[in-house]
């Protein structure tokens, strides 16, 4: 199954992973940055970004950071890792690995090295982090014959296996992907979207566009949160579990950010306001210096 990894405040997870690592370091100064990113798998240019304060990235690949939590913690599995680490990371993690679903699993420092950016690597990777796994001949006919090179070279870097004709993620190489990731993928998804199955009510599309107050918004948020959690339910359930190659997907967000523009307007109202008050002030004490 593929879990698109939420959005998250990520300034605030480097944050507390950056007071982790540095934490960790200070109780074995013996350990570099280098031996820490070949100890633990994890890439040390990410370290390097985790580490610098003046680092502006917005985004992180999380399955690093779950793989630097395993290394910090010393355990292996999700749930364990989870628990182990600190109180403001447990809370974070929580949010993007669903418990229910990945707390017995373990995640491997190779998924770092797939590049899921090509469409090929991602599709077969999402059919094989079914339940059930996939077969070829489905690779075949979702992705033709690019997408049976992709999986050739996926099994040749063990990054899937295939046992009984069924072909699934390795253990240990859970899927899960970023929010940049995924943004890049959804017109790929929507070549799938089928106008006939519309017509026979079997899948579903909308789009809505409107001003609203910002309370209004955050409303459809948490509207499309529980939306969320239902659907993730229902992923869930082995009964549930079968062939049919489902995809959804959600997105709402604002044609440009107005909150900016509104705190620029409040300054300059209040800088206003200010000379006003000051051209007032000084008026005042001119009259009173005439009389």
């Amino acid at each position: 199954m593929l879990f698109m990894k939420p959005a998250i405040n990520m300034k605030a997870l480097k944050a507390n992973l950056r007071e982790s690592l540095l934490r960790y370091r200070k109780e074995r100064p013996h350990l570099s940055l280098r031996a820490i990113a070949k100890n633990s798998g994890c890439n040390r240019y990410f370290l390097s970004k985790i580490i610098d304060e003046n680092d502006l990235t917005s985004c992180l690949d999380l399955s690093q950071v779950l793989i630097l939590s395993q290394f910090m913690t010393g355990r292996t599995s999700i749930k364990e890792t989870i628990e182990e680490s600190s109180s403001e990371l447990q809370d974070m993690l929580g949010k993007v690995f669903a418990l229910d679903y990945f707390g017995p699993k373990q995640v491997s420092s190779k998924m770092s090295q797939v590049d899921l950016y090509d469409s090929y690597n991602y599709f077969v990777l999402v059919l094989a982090s079914y339940l059930h796994g996939t077969k070829r001949e489905y690779v075949n006919k979702i992705l033709g014959y690019r997408g049976e090179q992709a999986l050739k070279k996926l099994l040749r870097d063990d990054i899937v296996v295939e046992h009984n004709s069924r072909i699934r993620l390795k253990e240990g190489n859970e899927f899960t992907v970023s929010t940049e990731v995924i943004k890049q993928r959804i017109p790929d998804y929507l070549k799938y979207y089928s106008l006939d199955r519309c017509y026979q009510q079997k899948n579903f599309i909308h789009i809505y566009s409107e001003g609203l107050t910002e309370s209004a918004v955050q409303k459809i948020y948490d509207l499309h949160a529980r939306f969320n959690k239902e659907i993730q339910s229902i992923l869930i359930e082995k009964e549930n579990q079968g062939d049919v190659p489902f995809f959804s997907f959600a997105c709402m967000d604002r044609l440009y950010d107005c909150d900016e523009d509104e705190e620029v307007g409040e300054e300059m109202l209040e800088r206003t306001e200010d000379k006003d008050s000051e051209a007032s002030s000084e008026l005042a004490m001119a009259v009173e210096s005439v009389r």
